[in-house]
């Protein structure tokens, strides 16, 4: 991946962030429950690093939530202006 993060990313790591800070977890218990390191974790947090499916996985089942909350938009971030069908080409760029 290039150095330049991209804003999903960032999201998605802000998302683990807040609701690891909100269990009361520090990255290293996270790293323990997780089996990933610290440093792959806090990399993931910052959006400088594409984490793997099962990565999130086993960290959304640390967390104890489903997987999807992981990606679940802030309230800073909604309205969602896509399309009437929910998806606008223009994010694929």
């Amino acid at each position: 991946m290039t150095d330049q993060k991209h804003p999903e990313l960032i999201r998605l790591g802000q998302s683990i962030r807040s609701i690891r800070k909100d269990k009361g977890l520090s990255l290293t218990q996270l790293a323990q429950l997780t089996g990933a390191s610290v440093s792959a974790l806090s990399t993931i947090e910052t959006g400088t690093r594409d984490a793997r499916a099962s990565t999130l996985y086993r960290i959304a089942k640390a967390l104890r939530v489903p997987a999807a909350e992981l990606f679940e938009a802030s309230p800073a971030d909604a309205p969602h202006t896509g399309t009437a069908s929910g998806y606008d080409l223009g994010d694929l760029e």
